[in-house]
């Protein structure tokens, strides 16, 4: 006999009668299910309520996940445990409350642990998905699930956060979706692409409103918009890509704020740029190389003309544009102009045949612009991913038989030239017009086509690696064992200077070196390899060798300029401290780049653009997408390698900061401009400070003779090649490898910028509460008889007495008082760490972070946080 309640008894009824979800006996305080194959149980003709009279039921039930009693649907739920897997699907508790409203969420006082309820027309995959420490199980066919009425073995009951109703998915596509961004290989690809032509059929646009799958959608359909490379797509520039989402958005029940809108899409173009990139420029490779010209017979259009229209097209540079009636767009040669003609019918009478007839005559209709293309020079960027604008080099002859040449410009640009100065004739689409006649340039066999970059250094295309740039086939002379023999013992004198006040410093010397060999072929290895050379940063006292080290290093392949002048290779801070300027600053050459007194990065940008820039600088092809020769979407490459120096160290992000090498100048590397040592050195720089390019010179032309083996075999990283190539070096000039040349900085700035963080924080901690304690010393009657008060006291003291704005008193856990600290703390550290967020926070010192039912919080007790002040 049950001993259940009536209302209990209800409750149990509601799985297998109403939701029609057969339901397991159970004994749910200690997690065990009392029936022996219950995952094949045919549930059929099962009698519920006889197995709940007779007391089964008393102890609690499981249901049995996937086909339910009536054959009709699957029942699904998704089993939370942990609060990272709620905020991952959630994004947080008000989004689990509003989605109670609508489906079962079960739950036993844990907001960490839910159990959300859907039915189903078809079954869906198990998983088990690992979300930092929680886990988010997707439960379905042969799965159990404990279930309100039973008790929780912690002893609380599960109940109904919001509707006991379980809702219907009619679309099972927005939950799967959901599930694959979390776990990536949840849905086939033939599951995908049904979910986007589900979502492109305007039928369902009614279906998508608030909490009904917009955000899941926009991520999905703007991931395949931000993909597409079929018909008009590969054209697309990003903004237009964005433009397609923003209208599909616009169409829905309730389209999501611009606000809101913007920031799927950031997240979407900074999670697969780089790898879409990647895609796009294959596809365009493989178009290259599938590619087949259509054969255009120029000559037999020639030949069925009127014998009339011969004579006025022969020795000129045209296009047919249209066939019936036939009319064109012609270059006259003798007329140094651009004019549209036509063929028009003329009556006539024909003196044989006695009779009137119509013959065909060639017109000129409109003179467009009063000069013509002499020649054309397409230029064409060999770099396959940059698909950027096409520049010509056209050069023009006018009607008073002036010359003049326009080099390097888009059609548009050539436009306004002729516009400005008065070629053109007023009110015709004259872009099209240059445009039929470059075509006619084409058509002729005429047009020039240069392939070619506009930056210094070196790239890899079509299979081989090449050099760009005025002289770069000059500029690094090939040397003779003897130069290098000689360049090897300025090293090692200079090497010697680099030993002082006990300090040995060789490594740091030895790491300049090292680094600045293959710098120049850095963007080579990004393209070929996908690897990339940390930049390298020098910061700490003035006058201790940081703008030496940066001299030193441009000195190696020739771009020491004596601070006389600010080059491409040498710049202030000022020249580079927006995102434009940055871009701009890196993309003119392969070779390193020097940034001098740059200070910190965040004080430059409180929106994180320049710190992604700067990010993209080192590890990928493009940097960023900006403004140029009238395109607003153009890339700017990654071409430089950095070196960086000033007094603060760059940033204080870790995720700038594993991307450089990091040397800190301390006190005892500052030296006095009258000491002997330094006048020494100064003077050896000053007499042999261009043997340094020895050493660049043979190390330039030492990769490119192995290229094959060194760049194209894609067998080696930077690294490895400077040690190869450093050691070739020493074994071409006869000279023994020195043993200080093996070395490299001791790099520690992650480490230490932990600790110093903690520090600081202890430090504004203490400070704040000793201030707190002196201006309420009349409230706590501290005198001198208490003599030092210990800080365990202090602490103690500022808590009873809520001294602490940002610290309140929450429950007790285990006998210990849990306190709540909010956001409000880091108004304390806004100065000093003005990036610091509480979550970091509680990571340095070592708090939970919480959340409670309205805010985000850090959770510790009295212990903790003595612990982490002491």
């Amino acid at each position: 006999m049950t001993k259940l309640s009536v209302e209990e008894q209800t409750a149990i009824l509601y799985w297998p009668e109403i939701a029609r979800i057969p339901i397991i006996p159970a004994d749910t305080r200690n997690k065990r299910i009392w029936l022996n194959g219950w995952s094949t149980v045919d549930f059929a003709n099962y009698d519920f309520r006889s197995k709940l009279g007779n007391g089964d039921y008393d102890n609690g039930i499981a249901v049995r996940l996937g086909k339910t009693l009536a054959n009709e649907y699957f029942s699904v739920a998704l089993d939370f445990d942990g609060m990272d897997s709620v905020l991952a699907w959630f994004g947080s508790w008000e989004n689990v409350i509003e989605t109670a409203k609508r489906t079962r969420i079960e739950w036993h006082e844990d907001k960490a642990r839910l159990h959300m309820f859907f039915l189903t027309r078809e079954s869906i995959a198990n998983r088990k998905i690992q979300i930092k420490d929680s886990l988010l199980e997707i439960r379905c066919e042969g799965q159990a699930l404990f279930v309100f009425p039973s008790i929780h073995k912690e002893g609380k009951p599960y109940t109904a956060v919001g509707t006991q109703q379980i809702s219907i998915l009619s679309n099972l596509f927005g939950l799967k979706s959901k599930i694959n961004s979390l776990c990536q290989d949840y849905m086939s690809d033939e599951d995908q692409q049904a979910y986007i032509r589900w979502l492109e059929d305007p039928a369902n646009y009614s279906k998508l409103g608030k909490g009904q799958g917009r955000h899941n959608g926009l991520v999905t359909l703007g991931t395949s918009y931000y993909y597409r490379y079929n018909g008009d797509w590969k054209n697309y520039t990003d903004d237009e890509r964005k433009a397609k989402l923003w209208e599909w958005n616009c169409k829905l029940a309730v389209p999501k704020r611009e606000k809101e809108f913007d920031g799927i899409w950031k997240w979407i173009v900074e999670k697969h740029r780089k790898t879409r990139d990647e895609q796009h420029e294959e596809l365009r490779e493989q178009e290259r190389r599938q590619q087949k010209v259509k054969e255009f017979d120029k000559g037999y259009v020639f030949s069925v003309y009127e014998d009339n229209v011969k004579v006025a097209l022969e020795g000129n540079v045209w296009t047919e544009v249209h066939k019936d009636p036939p009319r064109w767009i012609v270059a006259d040669s003798k007329m140094n102009v651009i004019y549209k003609a036509h063929q028009y019918k003329l009556d006539s009478f024909d003196s044989k045949t006695q009779a009137q007839i119509k013959v065909n005559k060639f017109a000129i209709a409109d003179i467009v612009i009063r000069c013509r293309p002499v020649s054309v020079v397409k230029h064409e960027s060999p770099i396959d991913f940059l698909n950027i604008q096409t520049n010509y080099t056209i050069q023009f002859k006018d009607t008073t038989g002036r010359m003049f040449t326009l080099v390097k410009k888009n059609i548009s640009q050539i436009m306004d030239y002729l516009k400005d100065n008065g070629y053109v004739m007023p009110g015709y689409g004259t872009e099209n017009i240059l445009s039929a006649i470059i075509a006619a340039f084409r058509e002729d066999g005429k047009l020039l086509v240069e392939k070619s970059v506009d930056f210094e250094g070196y790239y890899y295309a079509g299979g081989d690696i090449h050099r760009s740039g005025e002289g770069i086939e000059n500029k690094h002379p090939r040397r003779i064992k003897e130069e290098c023999a000689l360049a090897a013992d300025f090293l090692e004198q200079l090497s010697r200077f680099y030993q002082y006040n006990g300090l040995d410093r060789r490594d740091v010397l030895a790491t300049a070196i090292k680094w600045t060999i293959p710098a120049p072929f850095n963007f080579v290895l990004k393209q070929l390899t996908k690897k990339y050379m940390s930049g390298i940063s020098f910061s700490g006292e003035r006058d201790g060798g940081k703008s030496a080290l940066s001299e030193l290093m441009l000195e190696i392949h020739g771009h020491f300029a004596d601070n006389t002048q600010q080059s491409i290779y040498d710049l202030s801070a000022g020249s580079a401290n927006t995102d434009a300027k940055f871009g701009n600053a890196v993309s003119q050459t392969t070779y390193p780049v020097a940034i001098s007194e740059y200070g910190t990065v965040e004080k430059y940008s409180r929106d994180e653009k320049l710190v992604e820039t700067f990010k993209n600088v080192i590890d990928r092809l493009i940097c960023r997408h900006g403004r140029k020769e009238g395109k607003y979407d153009y890339p700017f490459l990654s071409l430089s390698p950095l070196i960086l120096n000033g007094n603060p160290l760059i940033s204080k992000k870790g995720e700038l900061l594993k991307r450089l090498h990091t040397v800190k100048h301390s006190q005892e590397d500052r030296h006095d401009k009258a000491d002997p040592k330094t006048i020494a050195y100064n003077e050896l720089m000053r007499t042999r400070r261009h043997e340094l390019r020895i050493l660049g010179d043979w190390t330039i032309n030492y990769i490119l003779d192995n290229r094959e083996e060194l760049l194209l075999s894609k067998k080696y990283d930077a690294y490895q090649l400077m040690d190869i190539i450093i050691r070739k070096f020493y074994e071409f000039a006869g000279v023994e490898f020195p043993e200080w040349l093996k070395g490299w900085i001791t790099e520690t700035t992650l480490e230490e910028l932990d600790v110093d963080e903690a520090a600081m924080i202890r430090s504004i901690l203490f400070d704040h509460i000793h201030e707190k304690l002196r201006m309420n010393t009349h409230l706590l009657a501290i005198g001198k008889d208490e003599g030092v008060i210990e800080i365990e006291t202090r602490i103690a003291k500022c808590l009873d007495n809520n001294l602490l704005s940002f610290i309140r008193k929450g429950s007790t856990e285990g006998g210990d008082q849990i306190y709540y600290i909010d956001s409000s703390i880091l108004m304390l550290f806004e100065n000093r760490l003005p990036d610091l967020t509480l979550k970091r926070l509680g990571e340095k010192m070592g708090f939970e972070y919480y959340r409670t039912m309205h805010k985000w919080v850090l959770k510790c007790t009295r212990d903790q946080l003595w612990k982490f002040l002491l």
